[in-house]
């Protein structure tokens, strides 16, 4: 029931509902590295009890570890990449705020916000609320431009534009369709004009397959729709960075990913397999699908040889 998912996120944001303890899948974690071949300690599973099947409630689990199990171990970086989504937002509202570990670092939105009504769930927003936690640290603005930018826009993009180039680490969410539906929903319902993916896409609406950072990729995880034109910079800000940007974030280093729900488990498994993220915190359900994936998948390989 719509109201009582609202009361139960109202509480938990204003903290008068607090969980103390997640306790986590190592097993299956252990599974995922060694079948995605990725480095240790990149992998958190929230053992999520199967009879919970509310997505805020998954949600929250998986944001909470994504607090206290990953976030406190973090290097101090000077610069860190924020996506955003309900996933990232609730991550940044529950780390522990500190003195001096991140004091100069930067936090750089990955994505403009579109709209006003969506600013609490913006890339930008969880900058400013890192920013606010820990003691000497900044927020950069990612703007967003329909028309021509004023010169302050084009600065702020400038400047992460930048530092988005230099990136060792970024934390990112992702949205998939459920069944049936042609637009993508946060957690706590809210939508735009904008993500209706059957407007947005036309004809490449059946290749669609899962959004991050307001990408649209379809299975190969090739960008759909509304590609950044070329030779652009100067004159038109893109509303987030690019494929091939992202991916370099995860050469250099690490592409957090924090996602809960088992319907993004084919968008969560596409996005491993394809090189747009190499660490993972997630539910016990998006691991099943994606272990069980990823064993059919390398079982095809020897089997055709």
């Amino acid at each position: 029931i719509d109201y009582i998912q609202d009361a139960i996120k109202a509480a938990l944001r204003s903290k008068t509902l607090q969980l103390i303890k997640v306790p986590r899948d190592y097993e299956q974690e252990d599974q995922i590295q060694s079948l995605f071949k990725l480095s240790n300690n990149t992998v958190i599973v929230a053992a999520v009890p199967e009879h919970v099947e509310g997505e805020l409630v998954r949600t929250e689990f998986v944001s909470y570890l994504a607090a206290t199990d990953m976030f406190p171990n973090l290097p101090s970086y000077k610069v860190i990449g924020i996506g955003g989504g309900y996933s990232i937002l609730r991550m940044t509202e529950l780390t522990i705020p500190s003195d001096d570990k991140f004091e100069g670092t930067k936090w750089v939105p990955l994505m403009a916000a579109h709209d006003k009504t969506m600013y609490q769930v913006s890339a930008n927003f969880a900058a400013q609320m890192l920013a606010n936690f820990h003691a000497g640290s900044h927020m950069l603005y990612y703007p967003y431009a329909e028309k021509t930018p004023s010169p302050y826009a084009l600065s702020a993009y400038g400047e992460v534009h930048n530092l988005v180039s230099q990136l060792p680490v970024a934390f990112i969410g992702i949205n998939a369709l459920r069944k049936d539906q042609e637009q993508l929903f946060t957690v706590d319902r809210k939508t735009h004009p904008n993500w209706n993916i059957k407007v947005r896409l036309g004809e490449e609406f059946e290749q669609f397959r899962f959004e991050t950072i307001g990408i649209l990729f379809d299975e190969e995880a090739k960008e759909l729709g509304g590609k950044i034109p070329p030779n652009s910079f100067g004159r038109y800000i893109p509303p987030h960075i690019t494929p091939l940007e992202l991916r370099n974030i995860v050469q250099r280093g690490f592409v957090w990913l924090v996602a809960a729900g088992q319907y993004k488990a084919e968008a969560v498994f596409l996005a491993l397999e394809k090189g747009l993220i190499n660490a993972l915190v997630i539910d016990r359900s998006i691991a099943e699908d994606i272990i069980k994936r990823k064993t059919e998948a390398i079982e095809r390989i020897v089997n055709s040889k």
